[in-house]
Formats: structure tokens, C-alpha cells, sequence
């Protein structure tokens, strides 16, 4: 986590760059397995570091640039944008690295050794996609991202925040925070899980890996385009509360009904398994910003990264919890699908009793008016 008190945006930004060329870089080094292995976990650590500035710099960069009519657009646009490289995984990969049980041989059988060293330069060809992917990123990072605008787009964008460590006990004396930090974190983390799951979970009903791959796609990517359009409407509107309630209603029917079509309760059909994906997918997602720009108002004048900061560790630890459950023996995967209709379900009475206050944004439009009024005299 960082803030204003701390690292700072453009040094976090760095930093974070840094450590996804580095980690990118290390996985280049060989492909021999024992080598390999070292290098990959010790790659994948240092990845990790880069993974809190990705997912909880949006509402630092939009109350840092924007204004406070833009800023939910702008956290939006931000959070999501990764939703489209994850949308995108689904299908690189397997377009780069062939699938190795389709070739249907064996170790032991002719052709297996070549067919292991193929495979293997692929993987590595993946990796050096990787790694320049990287290495641009971190370039433009360090030529053209300012530590912050020549003018700050509104009052509370140059008002210091609370310490780092009284901002974060301020989190934890906070129950309005709280709630909405177990919203977020049980509905989002469980569901990208599921969806990270989602071929392992839809093989128990008969689905092919290929569908499970287009159903990921389609719903990362219209989460990610109706998580803007959503923001908008929230900034011209407000009723962030209202938007997110909403959501997790819909979320909850459409991933009933996706549950109900897998175990044949309703005659299975495709264009179902689509419809009621792509919906929930576009309600869980539609939320992030707007569940973002709730944590950092009703926790003013906590900085905006310590509180999205904590947001995605609540998000990790579902996440996390979710992705233990089918190491267990016997536990199986069918219960995936009503997890995550019972984590939705069970959000829609949170989001009823928590309180909604726009603190920071009560304090721009009152400065507003009082400098029109100084104008006007």
C-alpha cells in the first residue's frame, strides 16, 4: 500500500514497472527445469510486490488528476483496464503454447522428447512477449508520468491525508468502512476465483474448455465496459449505494440461474450459459469503482491508497479462500456456482445497512461555492 505520506504515486508507479521488468526478465534466463524453477518462483515473488500498486493506484490517480465530476469515470477506467488483459489470457496463451494432451502422446512414446522441447520454446517465446511487454511499460512510465498536475483539479486533491499508520487504524475503528471492505472483497475475490476456475468447474457438467474460455472472455470484457458506463452514470447521478444494491440483486438471479442450467434443473442451453455469465459478469465487475470511490469517501481524509489498499487485501483473501477449498479431498467443484450465488446473496443486506456519505466531495462543492461567492463580491 502507499499514499501521499509515503511512496507517492509516480514513485510507486515506478517501483511497481520495475518490478514486473525485473520478474519478466528473471523467467527469460533458461527453460531448464531445476533452473527454471527457482528463477520462476522467485520471478513470480517479485511480480507479486508490483500487484497492490496495480489494483489500488485508481482512486489515487483520478483524486490526484481529475476533478470531482470525472473521478468515478476516471477510477473506472483504471480498475478495469486490467480486465481486459485478464479477458485477454483466455486466449493468448493457448494461441502461443499449444496444448500438450492434445497431441495425445505420452512419455515414453516417439516423438514425445521433440514435441516436450517445442512446447518448451514456445513457453519461453511466451515469455519473452512478456518481458518487452515490460519493458516498454516501464519506460514510459519513467519518460512521461508527472508526479502530479501543474493545477490541482479540486480542493481536496491538494489537502494532505492522515499519516499511513493513523490512517489505517482509523480503517479498523471504522465500521461503515468495514462493511463495505467485506462487500467488495467476498463478492469481487469470489468471483475471480470462480471466473479463474471456471473450465475446471464447468468440466463436472460436460462443458468443453473452449466454451468455459469464450465465457470468461465475453464477461471480463462487458464487466469492464459497463464498469465505465456505470461510472458515469455515477458521476452525473451519484447514488453509488443505490447502483451497487442494484447489481448484486441482478448478479445474484443471473448466477442462480447459471447454477440452476449446470445441474439440468433448467434444460442446459448455451445461449443461457452465456446470457446469465455475461450479466453477472457485468454486475460483479460494474461495482469495483464504484465500491472504490464509496471506501475513499465514507473514509476521508484517509489517503485514497491506504483504504483501496485494504480493499483489494479483503478482495485477496476471498480470493484466496475460494482457490483453497478444492485442494480439500472430495470436495469436488460443484459447489463453485452456489458460493458465489450465496456471496452476492448475502451482500444485498450489507449494502442496505451501510451508510453512505460523500465526505471529500461534500468539501469540493462546498469550496466551489464559496469561491464563486468570494467571485461574485
Amino acid at each position: 500500500m502507499f499514499d501521499r505520506t509515503f511512496l507517492g504515486l509516480r514513485k510507486a508507479i515506478v517501483v511497481s514497472s520495475f518490478c514486473l521488468l525485473i520478474g519478466t526478465g528473471l523467467r527469460c534466463i533458461t527453460s531448464e527445469p531445476v533452473n527454471a524453477t527457482y528463477l520462476i518462483h522467485t520471478a513470480q515473488i517479485i511480480i507479486g510486490f508490483a500487484g497492490p500498486v496495480g489494483q489500488a493506484a485508481a482512486t489515487v490517480l483520478s483524486s490526484t488528476w481529475f476533478p470531482s465530476k470525472q473521478r468515478t469515470t476516471a477510477t473506472a477506467i483504471a480498475s478495469l483496464s486490467c480486465l481486459f488483459g485478464t479477458a485477454l489470457s483466455f486466449f493468448i496463451g493457448p494461441h502461443l503454447v499449444q496444448d500438450f494432451n492434445s497431441f495425445g502422446i505420452k512419455k515414453g512414446d516417439e516423438g514425445y522428447e521433440a514435441l516436450v522441447s517445442k512446447l518448451s520454446n514456445q513457453v519461453m517465446r511466451f515469455m519473452y512477449v512478456q518481458f518487452g511487454m515490460c519493458g516498454g511499460i516501464f519506460l514510459l512510465v519513467i519518460l512521461t508520468f508527472p508526479h502530479k498536475p501543474p493545477k490541482p483539479p479540486s480542493f481536496t486533491s491538494n489537502i494532505e491525508r492522515v499519516h499511513f499508520s493513523s490512517g489505517l487504524k482509523s480503517l479498523f475503528k471504522n465500521p461503515n468502512f468495514q462493511l463495505i471492505a467485506f462487500a467488495y472483497g467476498l463478492t469481487t475475490g469470489v468471483y475471480s476465483a470462480w471466473c479463474s476456475d471456471l473450465a475446471l468447474n464447468l468440466k463436472e457438467f460436460s462443458i468443453d474448455d473452449e466454451t468455459a474460455s469464450w465465457l470468461g472472455f465475453r464477461s471480463l470484457v462487458a464487466g469492464a465496459i459497463s464498469g465505465v458506463a456505470l461510472s458515469i452514470m455515477a458521476d452525473l447521478l451519484g447514488a453509488l449505494k443505490l447502483l451497487v444494491t442494484l447489481m448484486f440483486i441482478v448478479s445474484t438471479a443471473s448466477f442462480g440461474v447459471f447454477g440452476l442450467v449446470c445441474v439440468e434443473v433448467i434444460p442446459k442451453s448455451i445461449t443461457l450459459f452465456y446470457f446469465t455469465s455475461i450479466i453477472g459478469g457485468i454486475c460483479i465487475n460494474g461495482t469495483i469503482p464504484l465500491f472504490f470511490e464509496l471506501a475513499v469517501e465514507s473514509s476521508y481524509p484517509v489517503a485514497e491508497g491506504i483504504n483501496t489498499g485494504a480493499m483489494t487485501f479483503s478482495n485477496n483473501i476471498y480470493c484466496f479462500l475460494f482457490l483453497s477449498l478444492p485442494l480439500i479431498p472430495g470436495v469436488g467443484t460443484k459447489w463453485m456456482n452456489w458460493f458465489l450465488v450465496i456471496s452476492c446473496a448475502l451482500c444485498i443486506p450489507i449494502m442496505m445497512v451501510f451508510k453512505e456519505k460523500y465526505k471529500r466531495l461534500q468539501i469540493d462543492i462546498s469550496e466551489k461555492f464559496r469561491s464563486i461567492d468570494i467571485s461574485e463580491k
